[in-house]
């Protein structure tokens, strides 16, 4: 017994359910073993939970609560998927489809497929557009440095223009 339990001394021996005499010694392995316990739960809690973030409780809290509430179906509806989420690993896009589909769904993408947030010619032009209007006739008041600073920024856009090798005009 000494060696798992230091300082036990058993009270009752050859019975069927061992007791021990508390000790100070047997109170600190008591605390130690426990902390590392709860430690150890606290890490799996961690690696569990870390693909379950904000986004996702808002997202399956506004799916779950749909058109017609229910409190207690939807709180065990709520736990249900937020499981299943959690097991699965399911990103925002996965978990609304599935929980739509009423089973869990993988979404695949290929590489390249031009879902990374890469800005199109049309954003590109109403932004442009957008600022423009913005702008207005007030760059006739702008002080020469600040003309200076949105001709540097537009340069490489005409660059890249003057490379497309349209010959009707050199904008530079």
């Amino acid at each position: 017994m000494d060696r798992r339990l230091p300082g036990a001394e058993l009270i009752n021996p050859g019975a069927a359910r061992l007791r021990f005499k508390k000790t100070r010694q047997l109170q600190d392995w008591c605390v130690a073993s426990a902390k590392k316990a709860d430690e150890l739960a606290a890490r799996r809690r961690s690696r569990k939970y870390r693909f379950w973030t904000q986004y996702h409780e808002d997202l399956l809290a506004r799916l779950v609560r749909g058109k017609n509430p229910n409190q207690h179906s939807d709180l065990v509806t709520f736990r249900a998927w937020k499981e299943l989420s959690i097991k699965n690993r399911l990103n925002l896009d996965e978990l609304n489809i599935s929980f739509r589909r009423r089973r869990v769904i993988r979404i695949i993408r290929e590489r390249g497929s031009g879902a990374g947030g890469v800005p199109l010619w049309d954003s590109i032009m109403f932004e442009f557009e957008l600022l423009q209007g913005r702008i207005g006739e007030n760059w006739r008041k702008w002080l020469p440095e600040q003309k200076a600073q949105v001709r540097d920024c537009i340069q490489p856009i005409v660059e890249f223009y003057n490379q497309l090798g349209d010959k009707r005009d050199n904008l530079a």
